[in-house]
Formats: structure tokens, sequence, C-alpha cells
């Protein structure tokens, strides 16, 4: 019973006592009798109003707790759900290699440590299968990287690292890089055409000479990357002394080629560089046609017969301390379809015709090519020298 109640009770006892000690009349006991019997009726009433209460709010407390724990239920099920469904992300991401136009797909994948099911299990697996297998290529990779070069031969398909052991001289194409990552070193010899300048050439059909001049190139680097040619050595007497198509990221370090009738060619290929080397009695020294981002730096391209370096539809090249002498008639020259390459800082001396060519004297702002510091004497447009 409420302790209010409790006090009006007790009040109600004493004004009866009150009531009977006094000289009152019998009329006034037995209405103080009445109030007494309905005064514990309010009572008994109100007590069992307030257990029904007590009972309601009990039985509303457990719905609310079934509710809530069949709410958490839904929610763990839920997030459950949801660690199923991204157990096992893959991220794919695709590169199109523009000389071949394959597509490869290099699979991320990021595991949770708490995936129950069974397709997470099976993606789970099928993710370190893969990644077995990249490891198991990777170690192939480095076997081969990492084994002593091989004797290089005439028209051999090179795979690893390879270095002359002697003067080689070819018919056709000296030797094909025919994997990423490696590196061929001349080590001092000579790598030359059978064909050039030999009686038995110039004694061929015009057909046949044709054919033997597009077969004939020193190196060839085709859909390769990261491959590195490294003198000091010679190429000399092919159609192209070293050839990159469809390559990226080749290096051509302190060699001697001579006699050729290319030098160094880019076709389709990125991030050449082209180093302290010596580039003379060619045709043409050094040419790329749709490629980008080439370095050509540090070299001598001196008497060659028609021009030192040519630019056709190549962007972003940075040309920097060569010096270009007794090169033809032009020392360099950029196509009007060349953007953003970086001329700077050149020697070019004693061209027949001009030393720099920016598109037939198209202004260097259109076409966004810049000329700094160069050492030269006549330019088309005027004002490229320093």
């Amino acid at each position: 019973m409420p302790i209010a109640y409790m006090h009006t009770y007790i009040s109600s006892l004493a004004s009866m006592r009150r009531l009977a000690g006094s000289p009152s009349s019998g009329l006034t006991i037995t209405l103080g009798v009445v109030a007494l019997v309905t005064l514990s009726s309010i009572v008994v009433m109100i007590s069992t109003t307030f257990k029904q209460q007590q009972q309601e709010e009990e039985t509303t407390r457990q719905q609310q707790e079934i509710s809530s724990q069949d709410k958490h239920g839904s929610i763990a099920r839920t997030a459950k759900s949801m660690n199923y469904v991204r157990g096992d992300a893959r991220i794919a991401l695709t590169a199109l290699d523009h000389s071949e136009h394959q597509i490869f797909a290099a699979v991320v994948v990021n595991t949770t440590n708490n995936s129950t099911t069974t397709n997470s299990i099976a993606n789970n697996n099928a993710g370190n299968n893969s990644g077995k297998q990249e490891e198991n290529n990777d170690d192939d990779d480095n076997n081969s990287n990492n084994s002593p070069p091989i004797s290089a031969s005439c028209g051999q398909v090179l795979t690893q690292d390879a270095i002359l052991s002697n003067d080689l001289e070819c018919t056709g194409i000296g030797m094909i890089a025919g994997k990423d990552g490696i590196t061929i070193q001349l080590n001092n010899h000579k790598l030359s055409s059978s064909i050039s300048n030999k009686n038995d050439y110039n004694n061929n059909t015009n057909s046949t000479k044709k054919i033997l001049e597009l077969e004939s190139i020193g190196i060839s680097i085709p859909n390769a990357n990261n491959v590195t040619i490294v003198g000091p050595g010679v190429i000399a007497g092919f159609n192209t002394a070293i050839e990159f198509a469809g390559s990226g990221a080749g290096r051509v370090l302190d060699l001697k080629l001579a006699d050729n009738k290319i030098g160094v060619l880019l076709k389709a290929s990125d991030d050449i560089a082209i180093h302290s080397t010596s580039i003379e009695g060619n045709t043409v020294g050094i040419a790329s046609q749709s490629s980008r981002g080439g370095k050509i730096s540090f070299n001598q391209i001196y008497q060659n017969t028609d021009r030192g370096i040519v630019l056709i539809d190549s962007d972003y090249f940075a040309i920097n301390s060569n010096s270009v002498i007794n090169s033809g008639d032009t020392g360099i020259f950029l196509d009007i379809q060349s953007f953003n390459n970086t001329i700077s800082y050149n020697n070019f001396f004693n061209q027949t015709s001009i030393d720099i060519n920016n598109a037939d004297g198209v202004p260097i702002d259109i076409l966004s090519n810049k000329f700094v510091g160069n050492n030269c004497s006549k330019t088309a447009p005027a004002g490229l020298c320093y």
C-alpha cells in the first residue's frame, strides 16, 4: 500500500478514537464507522489497481526486451550478411597495352578474417591460388634476371640477360629482346650486318635489297619494357641499329652506332632514354614516330648525312645537352604534330641548311615546344638560339 494511503488510514482511526471518547451521540459514532468502512474499500480498490499497473508494466517491459532481442538478432544477421558480401572484395584494374592492344587485369584481393560462408572460403581459395601463381611468376622472373647472362648469337630471341662474347656479323636481325627487364651488353664487341657495303648485297636485285633492308635490324625490341642496351660496343651497317616498337622505359647507354640508315628508331614507344652514345655516319641519327616522353641527353650526334634528330607525331620529349654537328641539312626537325617538347642546352653546328626546324617555321607557342639555351646559328622560326 502506498505511504500516502497509510497516512490517510491512520488519520481516520485517530479521528474515530476522538469521536468515541467524546460525549457525542450514537449517531456520530455510527457515521464514523460508515466512514471507516468506506475508506477501507477505497484502500482495497487502490491497492488492486496499483498491482494491475505493476503487472501491466512488467508485461510491457518483457515485450520490449523480446522485441529488442529480435531487433538485435536482425541487426546481427544483417551485419553477417554484409560481411558475407564484403568478405571477398575485388578491385579489377585493367591496362591496355597500346602496341598489342591486349588487356591485362590485376586483381587486388582483400579478405576479412571472420568469413564463415562457403562462397567466401571458395573465393579466398581462388584469391590464394592467384597469389601463388603470381608469386611463381615473380620467382621465374627473378630467377631469369638473377641468372648469369648468356652468350648472345645472331638471330636469337633473348629471354634473359645476354652478353656478346665476340664480334657478331649477322644477316637480317641481329637479336631480339623477347622479355621485359633484360639487359644486353655489347662488352666492347661489334654487332654488324653481313650485307652492309658488300658486293653480294650490291649484286642483288632491287626487290631483294629492299627485303634485306627491311629485315636488317641490329637489336629489335618489340613490345618489351625496361630493356637496356649498354656498351661499350659498336652496332654498324644495319638499316636500323636499334629499334624500339611498342615498347616502354628502354635505355640505350654508352654505345657507338655507325654507318646505319637510322641509328635509333622509336615507333609507338614511350619513355625511352638515349644517353651518352656516339651516333655517327648514319643517314638519320635518331628518329621517333608516335612516341612519348623520350629522353635524349649527352649524346654526340655528328656526320649523319640527312638529319641529326627527327620527331614525327612525338610529344613530351626532353632533348638536352647533346652535340649535333655536321648532320646533313637539319640538326633537329619537329613536325606539325609534335607538341610539348623541350629542347635545351644543346650545341648545333655546321648543318648545311638549318640547325633547329620547328615544323618549317610554325611559331613555337602554337605547338607548345620550348627551346632554351641552345647554341646554334639558324632556326625556323628565327630566334630559337641562345
